[in-house]
């Protein structure tokens, strides 16, 4: 019989630890033990992963998809008892087992590609580097694929007309399919400086303490704004008209305001 071994540490100095005694006749696994302090939080994922795999042999536990889980888990694109069982069947081989082989990987510790980020990217405004590490752990093993992810994360959105934060538009594109320029600012440039401009005038104005002012939205020169308290709704527009004319006055485009 020998042991096979495998161990996660996160940013946090949480750990999970996992161990399997696999008999060298039959290449069975017969016995799963795990240790740490993140075992409560990953408990229901690691019995899981425990009833499919133990008895079986260990090509069959190296072969064994993410898929078959439960949807509970498959929201995780790679569960880490998963990830942490062929880390081990690595360690009892002396070889490096991928846990998947897909020509666009980003991460290789959690297999972690190019095209499951773009679907993320897509489908959720704030999809971003904390999201990646929380969800699929990718880049907290050993953080080598990190500052890829970054620079993919960004050029998912630049590819899309995407702003993090915003919903995804054709309308931020010119005629030419290019991106849509604002006095030579993309719509990620033209929000930060619409904000500090937004802090200066409520500053000047002396309303910082009386409301809050928050862009939702921006569709080439159209803004969407939500102002809080909401209940006077004409005060509100007041307000969005004084700022517009603002940043007309600072900025030099004619910028169309709305609550909404």
């Amino acid at each position: 019989m020998s042991n096979a071994n495998a161990s996660y540490l996160n940013i946090l100095g949480e750990d999970l630890q996992l161990t399997f005694d696999i008999d060298l006749s039959s290449e069975k696994i017969i016995e799963i033990s795990y240790k740490g302090s993140l075992v409560p939080r990953y408990l229901a994922e690691l019995e899981e992963l425990k009833t499919h795999i133990l008895n079986q042999k260990y090509s069959f536990a190296l072969s064994f998809k993410a898929k078959l889980l439960t949807q509970q888990l498959k929201n995780s694109l790679v569960p880490l008892s998963l990830w942490l069982t062929h880390k081990a069947i690595e360690d009892y081989l002396g070889t490096t087992a991928k846990l998947v082989q897909q020509k666009d990987m980003l991460c290789l510790c959690f297999g972690i590609s190019l095209s499951d980020l773009k679907k993320q990217v897509l489908s959720r405004d704030t999809y971003g580097l904390s999201e990646v590490v929380s969800e699929t752990l990718a880049s907290s093993a050993c953080g080598s694929c990190k500052d890829l992810i970054i620079q993919s994360l960004n050029d998912i959105r630049s590819q899309h007309g995407l702003v993090l934060g915003f919903g995804a538009t054709r309308t931020r594109f010119d005629k030419s399919g290019h991106w849509l320029k604002i006095k030579n600012q993309y719509p990620s440039e033209l929000i930060i400086s619409i904000d500090e401009h937004k802090k200066f005038w409520m500053a000047r104005e002396g309303i910082v303490d009386q409301v809050q002012i928050e862009i939702v939205d921006i569709e080439g020169h159209h803004l969407s704004f939500s102002i809080a308290p909401a209940g006077d709704r004409a005060r509100n527009e007041k307000i969005l008209a004084a700022f517009g004319e603002y940043l007309f006055s600072v900025i030099g485009a004619r910028f169309y305001l709305q609550l909404e």
